[in-house]
């Protein structure tokens, strides 16, 4: 009984990962920009490389560096700083 938990529990792990990555990847093929709030959020639980997904989408939308839009330059950064730990 103990082995077919964990295969389900395996399986759902793995659902979850491909979810969560999912999630990422369309930060790169969007045509539209998140909100700062949605992207902290999102980063709150990203790994490294999924906050570098978070930070290129803001790259390609040009508001990494703008201090008018306060919310995309903390967040920017927050992220910075996470990158040179």
């Amino acid at each position: 009984m103990r082995f077919l938990e964990s295969v389900f529990s395996g399986i759902n792990n793995a659902k979850r990962e491909q979810r969560e990555d999912s999630q990422y990847e369309r930060l790169e093929d969007t045509p539209f920009l998140y909100s700062s709030e949605e992207l902290r959020e999102l980063s709150k639980s990203a790994n490294k490389d999924q906050k570098a997904s978070i930070y290129r989408h803001m790259v390609d939308f040009d508001v990494h560096d703008d201090e008018e839009l306060t919310g995309y330059y903390d967040l920017s950064r927050d992220l910075w700083d996470d990158f040179s730990k």
